[in-house]
């Protein structure tokens, strides 16, 4: 494909002892789905997410190590290769597949309620931006929640667990749709709202 830019970084990069890397996506190119080359090994992050919104599904491989968080946010859903090391994927959200954490919920996936799944341990900075999704259930293997982890998005009902014992004080940050927060009462999301300019907004539910 001539208009698939797909570089060896030890050509163009004296730093780049090894490995391949996707320097660029072309504007032109409008196909609505997309598989990263095999053999990438990462994608080269700039200020702004390399894929653009019409892509509804990207499809990435095994070989693939970095930069994918950084550059997929914008497409409708992402598909990982089972045998990746790094990355997995569950209905086209996309996890670490080391740690457990959601790293992003894109944009352009259309759905109204998700239900995070079992074994997500956290929620990265900015995995719902721009996210569309109105309903969002967090699991109970939930631990941390990172700063500003919903903003832009379109969340109108949260549900925390009690699990969550590491919230940052911007978690919670850039959520202008925000109605309510479901928590366990005396639960650490409990005392996060209690303590923030989110206590109106607090629902009480129990074992959650």
């Amino acid at each position: 494909d001539p208009i698939q830019l797909f570089y060896d970084l030890q050509r163009y990069n004296p730093y780049a002892k090894e490995g391949k890397k996707l320097l660029f996506y072309p504007a032109a190119k409008r196909a609505d789905r997309y598989s990263i080359p095999e053999g990438t090994e990462s994608i080269e992050v700039y200020g702004e997410p390399m894929f653009p919104s019409h892509i509804s599904a990207l499809s990435v491989p095994a070989s693939l190590k970095a930069g994918l968080a950084e550059n997929a946010g914008l497409t409708g859903g992402i598909e990982v290769d089972y045998g990746s090391r790094a990355y997995a994927s569950r209905s086209g959200v996309l996890f670490s597949k080391r740690d457990g954490k959601l790293l992003v919920y894109p944009a352009g996936k259309k759905e109204d309620f998700y239900m995070a799944p079992h074994g997500t341990m956290a929620i990265a900075s900015g995995a719902f931006r721009g996210a569309s999704v109105s309903s969002v259930v967090l699991p109970s293997s939930l631990v941390h929640i990172e700063g500003e982890a919903f903003a832009s998005s379109a969340i109108s009902n949260l549900v925390i667990p009690s699990s969550a014992s590491d919230i940052d004080i911007r978690a919670l940050s850039g959520m202008d749709a925000l109605t309510a927060v479901f928590v366990e009462p005396r639960s650490i999301g409990d005392i996060f709202l209690s303590g923030s300019s989110l206590g109106g907004v607090k629902r009480y539910v129990e074992y959650i």
